[in-house]
């Protein structure tokens, strides 16, 4: 069996751009929850001044939310996110919709790795806050055959 990573970077964006609130990018759908009148969704550059890590960009979105399909169901996501607010939580949700796991996104003011585990995840639901995402990535895994 073999692994890869499929990610969804958003550092190759500028600083700016903006996406339609609903798009596809390497397999992952994304959709954004709320009044489609207003979208806010688009990629903002950004430094961690603090520790002087370089800038990364990544796509911004209202506290209302977006909605990530991923590209097959997984038991693990890992993204890299920054959150400037409190009140920002992540779902994971089964095929049926149902939540099956749900974590708070820790207000840390600068771009960190964060993982969420749950049997067959096939979406994610990301709320409140002030959220932006640098990356998501799923490891796939597929069967050789001879």
């Amino acid at each position: 069996m073999t692994e890869f990573i499929l990610s969804a970077d958003f550092n190759v964006f500028p600083d700016g751009y903006e996406f339609n609130p609903t798009f596809l990018l390497s397999g992952y759908s994304f959709v954004e929850l709320g009044d489609w009148l207003k979208p806010t969704l688009k990629v903002r550059e950004e430094s961690d001044n603090e520790n002087k890590n370089p800038k990364e960009r990544g796509l911004v979105f209202s506290q209302q939310g977006i909605e990530i399909t991923l590209p097959t169901p997984v038991n693990k996501v890992i993204f890299r996110v920054r959150n400037d607010s409190v009140g920002a939580k992540v779902e994971c949700l089964d095929a049926s919709g149902t939540i099956t796991e749900e974590k708070s996104i820790p207000s840390i003011f600068r771009y960190v790795d964060f993982q969420i585990a749950a049997p067959k995840i096939s979406s994610l639901k990301i709320t409140g806050g002030e959220v932006a995402i640098s990356r998501i990535c799923i490891a796939v895994c597929v069967t050789e055959q001879l």
